[in-house]
């Protein structure tokens, strides 16, 4: 018959920190604890007593980062250098950065979605990017022609935006926590906002409100969303919505931002350049004209 060989085999603490004289040849492998993590034996000398994770390094005997949290807006609740949620058990951290059910998935659907939005950011990005060298090449035969320079500034700044939000799907895709989008039929140009619900072990589900018929206000919201899943917002769970006014100021503007260089005819109010939406009254005179015309 087949005789197994065990090559390397070892057993933990519960932070991960090996137990002595039960473990087998633990040099010879250097992953395992933490979905994988590498181990680093050269910080305190005594073989799994620490780990390299891409953001910061971890203390196996205490169970403790040496780095605080990188995303610890997602977690206010606990000390930005506890790991796992202090359950290594139940979760575990591979990046260093946001800790989760191994194995944890998103909703297909929604995932489907995400990527639908993300591929639809590629294709606007590259659509920038091709006006950018048209403007360009348009500036070469002009050059003092300040109207092509403004355009040329203009994709430039939609190319940008669009790269960030690529970038902002990828941080809703590995975020701990889930976000849903839930298309809305009767809004008409009524205000969008977020729900928020907090699930038993400890993460929240964050419910993308959006018009079903625009995907620009999609685009909206999902910035919101990923400023949630970049910790630079923590949902507000009563009375169980994300109030309008927790995303005001910059995140607003970025939002709406990222809603005109999506698709501009999406606004609800007719606009020529971005830098409107970054003029002090565009907020109010934008209010203004939701609360008139829901009534």
């Amino acid at each position: 018959g087949f005789t197994a060989q065990v090559i390397s085999a070892q057993d933990y603490y519960p932070f991960g920190m090996i137990l002595p004289g039960r473990s087998a040849n633990p040099d010879g492998y250097r992953f395992g604890y933490n979905k994988g993590s590498e181990k680093d034996d050269e910080i305190f000398g005594t073989t799994g007593s620490a780990y390299h994770t891409y953001f910061r390094e971890l203390d196996t005997r205490i169970n403790r980062w040496w780095a605080i949290d990188p995303k610890t807006g997602a977690t206010p609740w606990e000390s930005p250098y506890s790991s796992m949620g202090n359950n290594p058990i139940w979760y575990n951290d591979p990046l260093g950065d946001i800790w989760g059910k191994p194995g944890d998935k998103k909703d297909n659907k929604d995932k489907k979605q995400a990527e639908q939005l993300k591929a639809s950011f590629v294709v606007k990005r590259d659509e920038y990017k091709t006006k950018m060298e048209n403007y360009q090449k348009e500036l070469e035969i002009d050059p003092e022609n300040i109207t092509i320079q403004n355009q040329l500034n203009e994709s430039r700044i939609g190319m940008l935006d669009m790269e960030n939000a690529i970038k902002d799907i990828e941080a809703i895709d590995i975020d701990k926590n889930y976000y849903t989008f839930k298309p809305q039929t009767s809004m008409g140009n009524a205000i969008t906002y977020m729900t928020a619900e907090l699930n038993d072990e400890g993460t929240f589900t964050v419910n993308i409100n959006y018009h079903q018929f625009n995907d620009g206000n999609k685009a909206h919201e999902t910035s919101h969303a990923a400023d949630i899943a970049n910790g630079l917002f923590y949902p507000i769970f009563a009375p169980n919505k994300v109030e309008t006014d927790q995303f005001s100021g910059v995140s607003e503007r970025s939002a709406y931002v990222r809603q005109y260089f999506y698709d501009k005819s999406s606004l609800p109010i007719r606009i020529t350049s971005y830098k409107e939406i970054l003029k002090s009254d565009f907020l109010e005179q934008l209010n203004n004209y939701l609360r008139k015309d829901a009534y």
